[in-house]
């Protein structure tokens, strides 16, 4: 499932680059491409909480199965707003088989963010966003069934470590 998951995230985003590169730039992205490599290590998260994952290649501690988590699991009350880390514009909102409501912003320059599990979407495909607006509600379902709120970053299909990128 995980597996499948990941496939399908990887070919929406190859689709958004495929777009992306077609044409000129849309003039938001000039500026926000360039702006979103300096938010590197001070950046804010998307949502209070616990990081109860990390990024890369874990083993679960009962059945020995190794996962690669793409981004970070973050335990978060149940209504806590989800904020978006940096300007962008919403590429994805809807329902992603393996991740429940996504959302995906396109930051410029091939960097996306993805924003899963939560109970409420606030945007719509093709909005402009400013860091801090209220993209979603984490909670819901999600957080019933044992999905924490999942957050990545990554610079075309290539995932980033988020702990690189958000500050302390």
């Amino acid at each position: 499932q995980l597996a499948r998951a990941e496939r399908d995230l990887l070919a929406i985003i190859e689709a958004f680059e495929k777009e992306r590169t077609a044409g000129a730039p849309e003039a938001w992205e000039a500026s926000a491409g360039k702006d979103f490599p300096a938010l590197k290590g001070r950046m804010s998260p998307p949502v209070e909480g616990k990081r109860v994952r990390g990024f890369g290649e874990s083993k679960h501690p009962e059945f020995g199965t190794v996962t690669f988590n793409p981004g970070v699991d973050i335990e978060a009350r149940a209504g806590s707003p989800v904020r978006a880390v940096a300007r962008g514009k919403i590429e994805y909102a809807s329902l992603l088989p393996g991740f429940g409501n996504c959302i995906i912003v396109a930051h410029g320059q091939g960097y996306y963010t993805l924003y899963a599990h939560t109970s409420k979407i606030f945007v719509k495909k093709d909005a402009m966003v400013n860091a801090g607006d209220v993209i979603a509600e984490a909670g819901g379902a999600a957080v019933e069934a044992g999905n924490a709120f999942h957050f990545e970053i990554r610079k075309s299909k290539k995932a980033l470590d988020p702990a690189e990128w958000l500050g302390r």
